[in-house]
């Protein structure tokens, strides 16, 4: 078709663009000046007190003059009292502890037959030459027997035979006590007389009489406090040292350390004492009471026999009464009751 052109559209004018017309200026004005400064009153410094111990502050005055406290230290250590020492033997024996001395001797077959020589029970002729166990008796009895008060002995003998029945425990002698070491040795010698109607037996222990020996001391001790005084025993066993059964021995030994007590058992002839030496280790309480004395060993010097006998002795007295909160007695002349 024939090309026509279009009409051109007709011009409309936009409107003019607004006046600019600029904001108002805001006025100024001006932020109130702060006022004016004024300084805080300055704290006066009050400085603190040290750490440490508060003021002295003396006390009243009562005229005295003032002693540093190290003087004062000083004139304490000065003036240290020390305490008493522990009680001793010679202190119980001077406040008039009553000592008592008993015997016992093993009178078994196995020290063999009295009559022949060379057994430890034979004397030739029951003359002058004594045997071993007299000897024994003397040299240990005899350091024993000069602490004890009243010089009269309880005396018994174990493992013989009368009228075929065998007695462990048993009074040597037609008297209940002898006296002294004399007496001891003189009613030993007895025993082997056929008046004493003794055969020598087994077997050997010394159970029954340490028992005996352990009442026949708390009956001294009982006697003793009517009297207001201390007592203490020793029994001395004197023995070929073949016990039957150790094991009941120690019971034995055990059972009887709370009696005021101590047992000096002397081994003669040269057995094995390895059952004895047990016996001597057993304590009860911190406490022994049983003191074996090789006397084959010790008979060549009697200072060491005394030494040896007196030194366990003297501990075992002192600390059976401090066990037991009792203190020496005040020393006395003997015919004056003492208190404690």
């Amino acid at each position: 078709a024939y090309y026509a052109p279009q009409p051109p559209a007709p011009h409309s004018p936009q409107p003019p663009t607004a006046y600019y017309a600029p904001q108002p200026t805001a006025a100024y004005s001006p932020q109130p000046t702060a006022a004016y400064y004024a300084p805080q009153p300055t704290t006066t410094y009050s400085p603190q007190p040290p750490a440490g111990p508060p003021s002295y502050t003396p006390p009243p005055s009562d005229g005295a003059p003032f002693v540093p406290p190290g003087v004062a230290a000083a004139n304490a250590h000065q003036h240290y009292t020390p305490p008493p020492p522990p009680p001793t033997f010679e202190a119980y024996i001077e406040g008039g502890c009553l000592f008592n001395l008993a015997v016992a001797i093993d009178f078994s077959a196995s020290n063999g037959d009295p009559r022949q020589m060379g057994n430890l029970h034979y004397a030739s002729s029951w003359g002058d030459d004594k045997n071993e166990y007299e000897r024994a008796l003397h040299d240990v009895g005899s350091v024993l027997a000069k602490h004890d008060t009243e010089q009269r002995h309880p005396f018994w003998g174990f493992s013989g035979k009368f009228q075929g029945q065998i007695r462990q425990s048993f009074q040597c002698g037609p008297n209940a006590e002898v006296q002294g070491i004399d007496g001891i040795q003189s009613a030993y010698r007895s025993m082997f007389t056929s008046r004493s109607g003794m055969s020598m037996s087994e077997p050997t222990t010394i159970t029954d009489v340490i028992k005996t020996a352990a009442h026949y001391a708390k009956k001294k001790s009982e006697q003793a406090r009517y009297e207001k005084c201390l007592s203490y025993t020793v029994l001395m066993i004197i023995t070929d040292g073949k016990l039957e059964d150790f094991t009941k021995e120690g019971r034995t030994i055990y059972d009887a350390n709370d009696a005021p007590m101590s047992i000096v058992a002397v081994g003669v002839g040269s057995a094995d004492f390895t059952g004895m030496r047990y016996l001597d280790d057993i304590e009860r309480n911190g406490r022994k009471m049983f003191n074996f004395l090789p006397y084959d060993v010790l008979k060549s010097n009697p200072r060491m026999i005394e030494k040896v006998t007196m030194e366990k002795v003297s501990e075992q007295l002192v600390q059976y009464f401090t066990s037991h909160g009792i203190k020496p007695g005040k020393k006395v002349a003997k015919d004056i009751v003492f208190s404690f």
